[in-house]
């Protein structure tokens, strides 16, 4: 029988496989998640040039982002300090991929504030998922376990959705935890997150050529705000903003209807216009 040290010299006699290290490097590059053209996404400045910074992808570890200044702001700048700061998290559009340099494009002129708003939100809210998920386990005793998590993000989309269903439907934490870290994870729910409002909004143009007709106006606008419980923002006349918050878009919507109806037969010269 072969003792150890023949079968090494075995081994090494022994041809390599053509290309193997190619092979294994393109595995590794195949395993790299890229974000796509056109994808919102957050990143992180961590290195700041005169021409323009360097960033991280929160989302997509190894991925480096590079901002021209010319896409920080619309109008000129002179200085990208005053724009970027190192650290501070903010919300970029994926302008160009390339694979092999993994390097991103990217530009924060091309986002608008509420799409920022909104991907930030978004972002806050699924660290904060997360962590309740870690809690939940931690509080029954159980070693945390990732692969929940990767099902209910390939489902989902995003872990903070998942908990909204849980919200409504506490028996669906069962279905991807097991049950002791499920029953936690229920209570945790029900203590750390509210249920989203539905929100309706339109915009009435309200006239009224009598005499009176600014108190005229004035008296329907009360009305809307005291018999429908809506928030009124003016835009200037004869237009205002009416918006109204409900459990759920049925709802919301049955009192925006009521509330066009209601404006419509006050005032003959008004109009109505749904909208988001």
């Amino acid at each position: 029988m072969a003792n150890p040290k023949q079968r090494r010299r075995e081994r090494a006699k022994q041809p390599k496989a053509k290309g193997s290290k190619r092979q294994k490097k393109k595995s590794n590059e195949s395993q790299i998640k890229f974000p796509k053209k056109d994808e919102i996404v957050i990143v992180k400045p961590v290195k700041i040039i005169r021409h323009g910074a360097f960033c991280e992808l929160v989302d997509y570890p190894g991925i480096e982002g590079f901002l021209h200044i010319r896409e920080v702001a619309s109008k000129w700048i002179k200085n990208i300090n005053d724009y970027v700061k190192p650290n501070a998290l903010t919300v970029a559009k994926v302008l160009e991929v390339d694979k092999d340099k993994r390097v991103v494009d990217i530009s924060l002129r091309r986002v608008s504030e509420d799409t920022k708003k909104k991907k930030l939100a978004e972002y806050e809210n699924e660290k904060r998922a997360r962590k309740l998920i870690e809690v939940a386990y931690k509080r029954a005793n159980r070693q945390f376990d990732e692969e929940p998590v990767k099902k209910i993000i390939e489902e989902y989309g995003l872990l903070y959705d998942f908990l909204l269903d849980v919200l409504e439907e506490p028996s669906t934490a069962s279905l991807y935890f097991p049950k002791k870290v499920a029953d936690v994870l229920v209570e945790l729910v029900k203590s750390s997150i509210k249920k989203p409002k539905a929100v309706v909004k339109a915009i009435a143009t309200i006239k009224s050529y009598s005499p009176n007709g600014l108190e005229e106006v004035k008296e329907i606008l009360k009305k809307v705000k005291a018999k429908y419980k809506a928030n009124i923002h003016y835009l200037g006349a004869p237009r205002y903003m009416i918006i109204v918050e409900d459990e759920d878009y049925k709802k919301a919507n049955k009192r925006m209807k009521k509330i066009e109806e209601f404006i419509l037969s006050s005032s003959n010269e008004s109009s109505f216009e749904w909208g988001e």
